[in-house]
């Protein structure tokens, strides 16, 4: 971290934020001194940390208590925040392993991630079915479908504060709650904590509120494809159990007791309020879930609420994915090839066998299958205004979430995010008659705001946390709570250690031939986004192997040719040596023969994800490259071989590189690109290319490989050649986008002033 904070003194955001370290909120912070904190003349060690809550049941989830109170966060959060304050001030270490003689070293916490639910009982707001619902404005959930930012009120730290402390210090619980009901907020222990920012410092988490939240709203409730959440799923096994009297006049109680909907909803469960809302004369529950339900019964409109917008969306009797269409997208599905790190979606689904889907997979299905398959059967110049009405409307969300998750952000592509968010969440109120926002849709409105002030959200997203939760709730234990903590923590370092040992070159050679089979067992599955970020963390973008001259062979004629015209164009490559062909005769001054020969590679990783020749990989070989045939403009391509070369540079030096021999996919004829249906999506950056590859072949360096591609046959018979649709899968790289200067004015009336 003490070298990323001098990245942080020295670098500039001028050229666009690649991580955290490049945003606004860790370069404006300031320590103790009330001076930046990366300003730091007497080198202590500062380090920065993120807050990740999350909880799940160890006793499964077939069993009680799968939901924790804010006063038990509370309860956990003492400890850590006492320790915080203490690393605020300053603690002083006797020695460390790079300073002998002791040093002193600061600390705090400045993001918070969580999905929606831990966040707020994290940070003392109200949940998403109280009247306050949003922690960055307080516009009231009955004007949730207001769409003008300039109008929605905004929250202050202090104003938060302020309304805490009053919870906090109020007589009574009845109090407390009277308190909360009218304000939405609560106390919570980091505020203890004097630089923490309750209106600031909680992040929209892209992984919940994207992929888990809106990609899985939109298909679920508009497309009608029966898929559940697994918040659905548990309210259905809560709502299969039996209530005893006990419950039910328990739940009279607490509603007579004019508690909030929030602590209605957190204290009962669904079958009793499902009991107190037709008791109360609303008629059937039907689908509303226990929020529906609390706020209806603690609502003095007499009239029962539609469910959260459901009601009014298309998903009974009237699915915009039939099952002809889910027909065409599993058939697509299959006949898509993907590279091997991506997280591949249910090739069933729309079959409710397949359960329910992570993130990965909703990223993989809503950016990659479902773009390619509407769009060839609902945007054809013939297709039914509705169908395609539909479909532009989804393809909203698809370019919002491409913009506002890249590895890269920029002004210009924070903009392009706003831009289409709004547009998507304006498409379903006029599309949709009566449609209600939810709160998880009106939060996207606000990422672009968390975007400008903590950067990229790879940094900060809860894949790894998630993954984390993962490893621990698979550990074997007693079941005894007095127990399980230690278990955890032991059998998690444990693994860690082995982990660690595996890595190193202390492992004893009697166990050496057992790695393979040591690996396999302890590994997780290397695909999806976790993996891919784990993977670039750190990497060269220039593989290091060294050349082994005892493994050479000679290059093919093509390759060969390739390799020399490569290396007599591109200036970074020959540093003003003229390169000639081992066959020539005359050599003038400056002038080298490149070697013949190579050495062949069966693979190579180069930004941690893995790249293949054809015929090793189909899916690891489709490549977007920077073409020297085309000036450096990107062009769709395909591994035929890739091998690492020696030649010699002008000080007589030897250096070994290592190239990809890469075909090129044939663009479309002029006759046949008024056929692309992709066209008119600019944004959307998918395409369509010939399934045939053009000769001659480029060596291209490992460092001009962009991304992967997954490739789609596309049929079409206006088109005169077979072809496919691609799709650039550029998450570990810095892939342009396609913007206009038309297209950055017309964004820039979407903007949303910070709050302080």
């Amino acid at each position: 971290m003490d070298d990323i904070w001098d990245r942080v003194r020295e670098g500039s955001r001028d050229d666009g934020m690649s991580d955290i370290w490049d945003a606004e909120e860790l370069r404006t912070f300031c320590g103790p001194d009330g001076q930046p904190f990366h300003f730091n003349p007497d080198n202590e060690g500062r380090y920065i940390f993120s807050l990740f809550v999350d909880w799940f049941n160890p006793l499964g989830n077939k069993q009680a208590g799968k939901s924790i109170s804010s006063g038990q966060i509370n309860h956990i959060l003492a400890v850590l925040v006492d320790e915080l304050l203490e690393f605020w001030k300053g603690v002083e270490f006797s020695q460390t392993s790079l300073y002998p003689h002791g040093r002193l070293v600061r600390c705090a916490v400045t993001p918070l991630v969580c999905d929606l639910g831990a966040g707020r009982k994290t940070a003392g707001h109200s949940s998403a079915s109280a009247t306050y619902f949003c922690s960055f404005c307080q516009l009231k959930k009955k004007d949730i479908n207001n769409l003008d930012p300039t109008t929605w009120p905004r929250r202050t730290c202090e104003q938060h504060r302020v309304l805490a402390y009053q919870w906090r210090d109020a007589a009574t619980v009845a109090e407390q709650e009277k308190y909360f009901k009218d304000y939405g907020v609560r106390y919570s222990e980091l505020l203890r904590l004097p630089y923490w920012k309750p209106t600031q410092h909680v992040v929209i988490e892209v992984m919940h509120n994207l992929f888990l939240g809106l990609f899985h709203r939109h298909c679920r409730y508009i497309f009608g494809i029966d898929i559940k959440s697994q918040e659905e799923e548990e309210e259905e096994e809560e709502e299969a159990s039996p209530i005893s009297e006990e419950d039910r006049d328990h739940g009279l109680a607490l509603l007579k007791s004019c508690c909030s909907a929030d602590s209605l909803a957190r204290r009962l469960k669904r079958p009793v309020l499902q009991f107190l809302f037709e008791n109360a004369g609303y008629g059937s529950a039907g689908k509303r879930t226990k929020a529906q339900l609390a706020e209806q019964l603690t609502s003095k409109d007499p009239s029962p609420k539609t469910n959260d917008g459901v009601a009014s969306e298309p998903r009974v009797g009237v699915k915009v994915l039939n099952k002809s269409v889910l027909c065409e997208v599993q058939a697509d599905i299959a006949h898509t090839t993907l590279p091997s790190w991506i997280g591949r979606a249910p090739p069933d689904i729309g079959n409710p066998s397949h359960g329910k889907l992570s993130a990965d997979q909703w990223r993989t299905l809503c950016t990659v299958h479902l773009p390619i398959t509407l769009t060839r059967l609902w945007g054809r110049p013939d297709s039914p205004p509705r169908k395609k009405e539909i479909l532009e409307n989804f393809l909203d969300l698809v370019t919002a979430v491409l913009y506002g998750t890249p590895r890269r952000l920029t002004d210009k592509r924070i903009r392009t995010y706003n831009h289409y968010i709004f547009k998507y969440i304006r498409g379903l109120t006029c599309i949709y008659d009566d449609y209600k926002l939810t709160p998880n849709q009106h939060f996207s409105l606000h990422l672009s705001e968390v975007l400008r002030r903590f950067g990229p959200p790879h940094a900060y997203w809860a894949f790894p946390f998630e993954r984390y939760i993962g490893l621990i709730r698979h550990i074997h234990t007693n079941q005894r709570p007095s127990e399980m903590e230690a278990t955890f923590m032991v059998t998690y370092c444990m693994g860690s250690n082995l982990r660690g040992l595996l890595s190193s070159d202390k492992i004893p050679s009697a166990l050496a031939t057992l790695l393979p089979f040591i690996k396999s067992a302890i590994d997780p599955d290397t695909r999806g986004s976790l993996m891919s970020d784990l993977a670039v963390f750190g990497a060269q973008a220039e593989p290091a192997i060294v050349f082994n001259e005892k493994q050479q062979k000679l290059l093919s004629t093509d390759a060969y040719a390739a390799l020399l015209s490569r290396m007599s164009s591109d200036s970074d490559l020959h540093d003003g040596i003229s390169f000639v062909a081992h066959n020539s005769e005359l050599l003038r001054r400056k002038q080298r023969i490149l070697s013949p020969f190579a050495q062949i590679l069966p693979s190579v990783s180069s930004r941690g994800i893995r790249f293949t020749p054809f015929s090793s990989h189909a899916g690891d070989s489709q490549v977007l490259y920077r073409s020297s045939h085309l000036q450096g403009r990107l062009a769709m391509g395909r591994i035929v071989n890739i091998f690492v070369h020696r030649r010699i540079t002008g000080t007589d030096a030897h250096r070994d590189q290592v190239f990809a021999l890469v075909k090129q996919f044939g663009s479309l004829a002029p006759e046949d690109k008024k056929h692309d249906v992709f066209h008119r999506f600019k944004h959307l950056r998918i395409s369509i290319v010939q399934t045939a590859t053009i000769d001659p072949p480029e060596a291209v360096p490992m460092p001009d490989i962009v991304a992967h591609f997954a490739a789609c046959p596309f049929k079409d018979n206006n088109i005169s050649t077979p072809c496919m649709a691609v799709v650039p899968l550029d998450r570990v790289s810095d892939l342009p986008f396609r913007e206009s200067a038309a297209f950055q004015q017309s964004t820039t009336v979407m903007m949303v002033t910070p709050s302080a």
